[in-house]
């Protein structure tokens, strides 16, 4: 699992993290190679999270609606996620 926990305990995921309803409801993708490797990895995350509104799937477009944009140039391309 590619992932990056930050010194505020903002846990971004990908991978196993596709989208946040995956990992907010234990449900995992489709294709998986490992169906209690999956489950093991969603405990994993919340365990390194400070809290659930601190993980961040790395594929969810949803990510720009969840976390206030960037202002500028880059304003709905780039959140600001911050705890």
């Amino acid at each position: 699992m590619d992932c990056c926990v930050s010194s505020t305990g903002i846990f971004a995921s990908s991978g196993r993290g596709a989208r946040q309803e995956n990992i907010e409801d234990d449900r995992p993708v489709p294709i998986l190679h490992s169906m209690t490797g999956m489950y093991g990895a969603f405990d994993r995350i919340n365990e390194l999270a400070d809290g659930p509104h601190l993980v961040v799937a790395g594929h969810d477009p949803e990510v720009l609606t969840r976390f206030p944009p960037l202002t500028g140039p880059l304003s709905g391309r780039v959140a600001v996620i911050a705890p």
